[in-house]
């Protein structure tokens, strides 16, 4: 059984859902819609918790372990020596 929800929208907003259902061969919006909820559903959690995640490696380090927390004590060592050395 389904149930009905409502979503309130511009209407220039559902235009251009109605023109991209269309485009896509869907009869109308709301199939569009559940389609889209299902696409996104079906690909899961999210790989990282956070974005800066995604630049692990970015960086040659040296080092195996490139969490935040390495990064950060490394960054301090070098900043230290850096202070030293002026």
């Amino acid at each position: 059984m389904t149930t009905t929800f409502s979503v309130r929208a511009k209407p220039s907003l559902l235009a251009k859902i109605q023109a991209r259902a269309a485009e896509l061969g869907f009869d109308d919006r709301s199939k569009f819609i559940l389609w889209l909820v299902e696409q996104d559903l079906s690909r899961g959690a999210p790989k990282h918790k956070f974005s800066s995640e995604d630049l692990l490696g970015s960086v040659e380090t040296g080092l195996k372990d490139g969490t935040n927390a390495t990064i950060r004590r490394l960054a301090a060592q070098r900043s230290k020596r850096h202070a030293e050395n002026r």
